[in-house]
């Protein structure tokens, strides 16, 4: 239900906005209203809402009475992202705030791109929500890892020195290793957009 209400808010507010005069002001706070809701959905959801959730929520509590070498020993991969689990547990940050904190930063990161990037916010947003929002909302480590490598790509556009690039790269594949993919569609920006480069690009995604 509350990913209909979602889906109503921002098929909604996405009329409103285009009877306007689509002033950047009017992109932005349209923007901003969707990331709010969508973060408080991701965020406050319960631990069985998606698949992932639960198994995360677990881990998340064991932590806070672990040592860092015996909780990573229970997974031994994508060491960034259980590094960050373990270091809020510890710390003492709730589950459910630590859930909110990272569902605001990548839903975040992902309008963002949006503003910066899409001519039109409202239907991109509406394909996003469709096709991909249990996705960003139930699998964390994939999500910060690619909040990362799209923040990573913004920062390439503004010319942003190589090292800080691959830095944060590096960070992305430490929260999980299928960002590499990156690699990949770097060079491939500087295939002209044509008929048959977007013909191109829809078949190596799928793939």
């Amino acid at each position: 239900m509350p990913y209909i209400i979602n889906v109503a808010i921002t098929v909604v507010l996405g009329l409103l906005y285009n009877a306007s005069d689509k002033s950047e002001e009017n992109k932005k706070r349209y923007l901003i209203v969707i990331w709010i809701c969508l973060s408080l959905v991701a965020g406050l959801r319960g631990a069985y809402a998606l698949g992932d959730t639960e198994g995360y929520r677990s881990s998340y509590l064991r932590a806070a009475s672990m040592d860092f070498s015996t909780f990573f020993k229970t997974f031994e991969i994508d060491p960034g992202f259980y590094y960050l689990h373990w270091a809020c547990s510890k710390i003492g940050i709730p589950w459910q705030v630590y859930l909110l904190l990272i569902s605001f930063f990548v839903l975040g990161t992902f309008c963002y791109w949006v503003y910066k990037n899409s001519e039109d916010v409202v239907a991109s947003m509406i394909i996003f929500e469709a096709m991909f929002l249990n996705v960003w909302m139930g699998s964390l480590r994939q999500d910060i890892a690619m909040a990362l490598l799209l923040i990573a790509l913004m920062l390439e556009k503004r010319g942003i020195k190589k090292i800080f690039l691959i830095g944060i790269i590096v960070v992305a594949v430490l929260f999980h290793s299928t960002a590499l993919i990156i690699l990949v569609y770097i060079p491939l920006r500087l295939i002209p957009i044509n008929k048959i480069s977007v013909v191109f690009f829809a078949v190596f995604s799928v793939l």
